[in-house]
């Protein structure tokens, strides 16, 4: 059998779709800050158009607009990760109590849990099969 190789540059499932495209939207506000940075520098020193004076006047307002929206994709990114890595936990959490006893039924799925939903029905068939 040959084995084929996946291009995984930009080839991502609908999960990792929710974290991988906030954090590329990071990188290219990040790319823009430091190119508004560097071109603020360089207008008042070495360019000599007198349009793109006009420019350097907006670059501040740009500037804190992309420091602002940066800000709320960070909270944005922590938002998403959170509801995944805790439904994790809590999985994971629930799975320790069956397995010690502690608990009887089977692990409960919540709204909003559908990256785990599969995963769980396998995993209450295997802990039914077990008793």
């Amino acid at each position: 059998m040959k084995a084929s190789k996946r291009n995984a540059i930009l080839r991502v499932n609908r999960f990792q779709q929710r974290l991988f495209f906030p954090v590329i939207f990071a990188f290219v506000i990040g790319c823009c800050v430091a190119w508004l940075s560097i071109m603020y520098a360089l207008i008042g020193n070495y360019l000599f158009d007198p349009v793109l004076y006009s420019f350097q006047g907006l670059i501040p307002a740009l500037l804190a607009f992309a420091t602002a929206l940066m800000i709320i994709l960070i909270f944005w990114t922590l938002y998403i990760s959170g509801r995944y890595l805790s439904v994790h936990e809590r999985i994971i959490h629930e799975l320790d109590k069956v397995l010690d006893g502690k608990e009887n039924g089977p692990l409960k799925v919540r709204n909003g849990d559908e990256m785990f939903e599969e995963l769980v029905k396998r995993v209450n068939a295997l802990i039914e099969k077990v008793r």
